[in-house]
């Protein structure tokens, strides 16, 4: 019998009786329940890439705002000492580091092309050289602007 019930009503006695658990299965209850909302708080997340000591990276101020450093060495898991323009050293969470793009010369190559291509577009049509409506082919219409992504990200 359990502990001692303080009520008067009447109550079946098997209702009175210590029930026991199942330590292990409580605990793998507990480990399947936990790992379940781990599924879905990390649902919407992506793993940050490891930064190497001297490369270059934007890192968020206390204000807001990016500023450019590099990295001296990594300090935990997560985190990382950088070093500002200054000499000033800090430890940042990698979540307010950003990799800075180093781009290389086969992207500019890239970029000078596509803009050569758009140069050449402008000088043929720029000009009042248009195509009559009929010589062109009916299909979807698409803009033909060319959009440049910032030098600044890797993309």
């Amino acid at each position: 019998m359990g502990r001692k019930s303080r009520t008067l009503l009447p109550v079946h006695q098997d209702h009175l009786k210590v029930h026991s658990y199942n330590f292990n299965e409580v605990k793998k209850n507990l480990q399947e329940n936990q790992e379940n909302q781990k599924l879905y708080y990390d649902h919407g997340t992506r793993q940050l890439s490891e930064l190497t000591a001297g490369q270059p990276v934007f890192v968020k101020n206390k204000q807001g705002t990016w500023y450019l450093a590099r990295v001296v060495g990594k300090h935990n898991v997560n985190d990382y000492i950088i070093q500002n323009s200054e000499g000033k050293q800090f430890r940042r969470n990698r979540q307010w580091i950003r990799p800075r793009c180093n781009k290389t010369e086969n992207d500019i190559h890239n970029a000078e092309s596509v803009y050569q291509h758009v140069s050449n577009f402008e000088e043929n049509f720029g000009n009042g050289n248009f195509v009559e409506r009929e010589e062109i082919e009916e299909g979807p219409r698409r803009s033909l602007r060319v959009v440049k992504p910032p030098s600044r990200l890797c993309l």
